[in-house]
């Protein structure tokens, strides 16, 4: 099923992006294949933390996303941080027309296929930032699919279609800060809807973390061991 984004989803999100540097610590990393000149262009954006974050690096950033409510709120974020240098489209990455210096795909679903049809819109290279390895079945942080794509099957579609690309491995922290066990609870439950009580309540009484903070007094962890694809176009 197709990843659905709520108002829910959208402020735990945002929740999670304020509280750790995930976001500058990606693009931190992906910098050394960036050009300040570049035109880049992020497919299925989301609410574009790492966008906002590479901002400063390159010329331009064209954020697609089919989602209008998560492209409104990174509109609005871009315009409070006073970035010019960002333009959103509402649309299909397969509509896309436009060939850009370098596009991202970051956690993008499948089909397969949309990778090469990505990496034609791309002059020089396709960054793809995927979990290194599949994701349990118990509870992921964020709410991502559980069918996404890992670095093996990317690797391995790569290799097979004989494009060449360099392999970076990174572990960062990007947990889920959480307002109250409730809150935790409502947090599960949306990603894992068919958990049962107990299940729930055994998760939570090995995995949540007091933090001793008034605004998010309670946080489960969520380490991201991530692939990051510099593919050659």
């Amino acid at each position: 099923m197709a990843f659905i984004w709520t108002k829910q989803r959208i402020d735990w999100y945002l929740d999670a992006s304020r509280y750790r540097d995930f976001h500058q610590r990606l693009a931190d990393t992906i910098r050394p294949y960036l050009l300040p000149q570049d035109r880049l262009c992020d497919m299925g954006c989301g609410l574009g933390g790492l966008d906002l974050a590479l901002t400063p690096m390159v010329n331009h950033i064209t954020c697609v996303d089919t989602d209008e409510a998560v492209l409104a709120n990174l509109r609005q974020n871009a315009a409070e941080a006073g970035i010019a240098n960002l333009t959103t489209i509402c649309g299909d990455a397969r509509d896309i027309r436009e060939v850009f210096d370098v596009v991202l795909m970051v956690f993008f679903g499948p089909p397969p296929q949309m990778m090469l049809d990505c990496l034609k819109l791309a002059s020089r290279s396709l960054i793809r930032v995927a979990n290194a390895k599949p994701e349990g079945a118990a509870l992921q942080p964020n709410g991502h699919s559980k069918k996404r794509e890992t670095v093996p099957d990317i690797a391995a579609l790569l290799d097979r279609t004989g494009l060449t690309y360099q392999l970076l491995r990174s572990t960062f922290e990007f947990g889920q800060p959480l307002r109250s066990e409730a809150d935790a609870a409502a947090f599960i439950r949306c990603n894992s809807p068919a958990i049962a009580d107990g299940e729930l309540q055994a998760f939570l009484a090995e995995n949540l973390v007091s933090t001793g903070r008034c605004d998010f007094p309670f946080y489960l962890p969520g380490r991201k061991e991530l692939g990051i694809f510099i593919i050659d176009a």
